[in-house]
């Protein structure tokens, strides 16, 4: 379009020359309310390509419009979400000011209705002393790569690496690791330690120089660096009457259980007399005399028929039974 000696129109620049408040009918920017479901459309729907779409009131035009959802991520398989309920106020864009163009929901606003929280966690809010993320509902996070959220104050931490092993750390260092095959607890120094192989299907419990470790195929081992003491049911092992005591009921139950519920008397004998003579291996004093009255008490008691309720249930009545040895 020529206009003579002034030259080809620009509308543009007539366009910038004319722009007032008012002047452009169209909306770029506006509030909305999240419509109600009706028979027709949900409030939410998730059947579109680019992800889930809110019908959206636009206000103060009442004109309604479907509305994508911008989030902090977004990707192949990557997004965020938080469900959508009718009423909720949230800020639409309008791209090139045209509603043919889908309006992108950038915001969401607390109101009298929505109200903002006046707690989180305990503390007031009104502060504005700290960052908070606070939803009323289930939350899931969810990485293909290792997960870590750690305080730079104190070093805690919860982690979860690519091969699903979980970590937790408190601030003095302790560590409790959870994987496939186990689990194990140590404290910073790690010189004290539980762990559970689930694989070799043993126990191990540490703690300084001492080492208790048990397993169900080969040998179980206990070792310290210090004095191991036996007692039963809560007596303190002192003195040698009492010591020598306790340790003959512990050794007689473990010794004599009879496989698949047998009993041969022969070996039950051998065996006790084994562990009577260890009286003289066992005592710091010269061998007392009554070793032998033990031994011959505890052949006789062997040689005694026993009712077959006792013999069932293992229970020899004056042999290794407190106060035998006590006197």
């Amino acid at each position: 379009m020529s206009i003579g000696a002034f030259g080809d129109l620009d509308l543009n620049l007539l366009s910038e020359a004319l722009a007032r408040p008012g002047m452009d009918p169209r909306v770029w920017v506006s509030y909305g309310l999240v419509a109600p479901e009706t028979a027709d459309h949900k409030s939410v729907e998730f059947d579109a390509p680019w992800g889930p779409t809110v019908w959206v009131v636009l206000q103060p035009h009442r004109q309604i419009v479907a509305c994508r959802v911008a989030g902090h991520v977004a990707g192949n398989g990557e997004g965020e979400w938080a469900p959508f309920l009718a009423g909720d106020e949230v800020l639409v864009v309008v791209p090139e000011g045209d509603t043919r163009a889908v309006p992108v929901i950038v915001g969401r606003l607390n109101n009298e209705l929505d109200v903002f929280p006046e707690y989180v966690a305990g503390q007031k809010t009104d502060g504005n002393l700290f960052s908070f993320r606070r939803q009323l509902g289930s939350y899931l996070v969810e990485g293909d790569a290792a997960l870590i959220m750690r305080s730079a104050v104190t070093g805690a931490m919860i982690g979860i690496d690519e091969t699903g092993n979980l970590t937790l750390r408190n601030g003095d260092g302790t560590v409790f690791q959870l994987g496939a095959t186990g689990c194990a607890m140590q404290n910073k120094d790690g010189d004290m330690q539980i762990a559970l192989d689930t694989d070799q299907k043993t126990a191990t419990v540490g703690a300084g120089g001492s080492v208790l470790r048990l397993a169900d195929s080969g040998p179980s081992q206990l070792g310290t660096t210090g004095s191991l003491e036996m007692s039963a049911n809560g007596v303190a092992a002192v003195e040698h009457l009492v010591t020598l005591e306790q340790l003959v009921n512990i050794l007689m139950v473990v010794l004599t259980l009879p496989p698949q519920g047998t009993f041969n008397p022969v070996g039950f004998a051998n065996r006790i007399a084994a562990i009577a003579g260890m009286t003289q291996m066992l005592t710091l004093a010269p061998p007392l005399p009554i070793t032998p009255a033990i031994n011959a008490a505890i052949l006789t008691a062997m040689q005694t028929p026993k009712p077959p309720a006792l013999i069932t249930g293992q229970n020899f009545p004056g042999v290794g039974c407190s106060g035998l040895l006590g006197g």
